[in-house]
């Protein structure tokens, strides 16, 4: 059976080592995005743990939402009000976008792709 040729080239694109920066690519996606899951971690526990006097607006989100933007700002207000929805869906839109971000921030750095080794003529 014959492979998918999309699948093919998704497989591509994943192979860091096959680009000039990619090594260096991986490293910063991979930190942005551990900064993005400790913001979502901080959020996350103030979600579930509220301080019960905080009076009015709470700034728990700004972190994630800073790093998660220009995508989440745009897909938050895409939404709509959460009230409606519940803050699942916000969390939900800022993992997503996170994801998103990373990996366009990944495929950046990464550089063009590298030459194939030249093979020894005799």
């Amino acid at each position: 059976m014959d492979k998918d040729p999309r699948m093919d080239f998704f497989q591509r694109q994943l192979r860091f080592r096959d680009y000039n920066l990619g090594v260096f690519a991986i490293v910063v996606a991979g930190v942005y995005l551990f900064l993005v899951v400790l913001a979502l971690t901080y959020l996350l526990y103030f979600l579930v743990n509220p301080d019960p006097e905080a009076i009015g607006v709470t700034f728990e989100g700004l972190p994630a939402i800073a790093l998660t933007a220009p995508t989440s700002l745009l897909l938050l207000s895409a939404t709509g009000p959460f009230d409606v929805f519940g803050p699942g869906v916000a969390l939900f839109v800022l993992i997503l976008s996170g994801l998103v971000q990373a990996f366009v921030l990944y495929v950046v750095l990464r550089g063009r792709r590298r030459g194939a080794p030249k093979t020894a003529t005799v």
